[in-house]
């Protein structure tokens, strides 16, 4: 799933960033891709995947993430402070401390096998054997 656009990067971070960071020779998709699969690895034990939307606290998770990707091993302190909490806030997602907003959870599979509790009606009654 895809949590962040260039238009969201270019909002939150600056175009001239972006471009930057291109011009050095990274991948934006690759780095986004290696990002939201580390974001789903904090959501799969909570959360049927892929999302129905993307709130926007997991968006600014995946915004500072991603930023920290782009930079590699050149990223200023405040870059790598920000990954660094968004990392500690998905381990309290993943904890159960916090949680994502209602209805944002993807649609679970269908059930193999549902058993809506009915049955035939009953053969042996206190009627059926009264006089056995």
């Amino acid at each position: 799933m895809i949590y962040v656009t260039r238009e969201d990067y270019e909002e939150a971070f600056s175009a001239a960033e972006l471009v930057d960071l291109l011009a050095r020779g990274v991948d934006f998709e690759r780095q986004e891709a290696a990002a939201a699969s580390l974001i789903d690895g904090y959501l799969a034990g909570r959360y049927v995947l892929p999302l129905v939307a993307v709130p926007d606290m997991l968006r600014a998770w995946a915004l500072d993430v991603l930023r920290y990707r782009l930079w590699s091993d050149q990223a200023p302190e405040e870059v790598r402070r920000r990954y660094e909490d968004a990392l500690a806030q998905l381990r309290d997602l993943a904890a159960r401390r916090i949680d994502l907003p209602p209805g944002v959870a993807g649609t679970p599979p269908a059930a193999a096998f549902n058993y809506g509790g009915e049955s035939a009606e009953r053969v042996f009654t206190m009627t059926t054997l009264s006089d056995f």
